[in-house]
């Protein structure tokens, strides 16, 4: 019989043994001290260093202050945003400060919503909307349009009975044509 048995027959629950926990403060060191190594030591490091300061935006080159840049887009765009803006993560603003870009997807009709009960120092530095209809809405915070950057276009179809039908003949109509009430669609 074996110190694990007791005499009915039932074996008792094991300890875990003593060589994972040697293994497991070796992961938790070179876990925690790879970053630390890597922040204070840039010249032992630099290819590293520059590596982790691209993919993670919370870490800013060393004696660089940080200027947050909050940036609203609608969840159909944020991935497009956050790609266009990789490039601006950490580079140093006219001030000296080192920019830190945080996009964050919210859907218009949300963005117009807080604009009504936030003050105006809690509004996103950068608001990109789907339409520029939604900026209109927005009463409390002092709003400066920079433009479009995209457009989407409307395109009108039919096929040659429903032209026909509508007195339109072979010729495309015009817009105010086919949008006019006169000839349902």
């Amino acid at each position: 019989m074996t110190r694990y048995d007791d005499p009915a027959g039932r074996r008792r629950p094991r300890r875990p043994r003593l060589a994972t926990s040697p293994l497991l403060l070796v992961v938790a060191g070179l876990v925690v001290a790879g970053p630390v190594v890597a922040f204070f030591t840039p010249a032992v490091l630099p290819g590293v260093l520059n590596d982790a300061r691209s993919r993670v935006p919370w870490f800013p080159e060393p004696g660089c202050a940080v200027t947050v840049i909050e940036v609203v887009a609608p969840p159909e765009v944020v991935g497009a945003v956050r790609t266009a803006v990789a490039g601006v993560r950490g580079r140093k603003l006219p001030d000296g400060t080192c920019a830190q870009v945080r996009v964050r997807d919210q859907v218009p009709s949300d963005t117009v919503g807080g604009s009504e009960v936030l003050p105006p120092g809690r509004a996103p530095h950068v608001w990109i909307s789907d339409s520029s209809l939604w900026a209109g809405r927005v009463r409390s915070w002092r709003l400066t349009g920079a433009g479009s950057f995209g457009s989407t276009p409307v395109v009108l179809v039919t096929n040659p009975a429903t032209r026909a039908a509508s007195g339109w003949g072979t010729a495309a109509p015009s817009w105010l044509a086919a949008l006019d009430g006169t000839h349902p669609l």
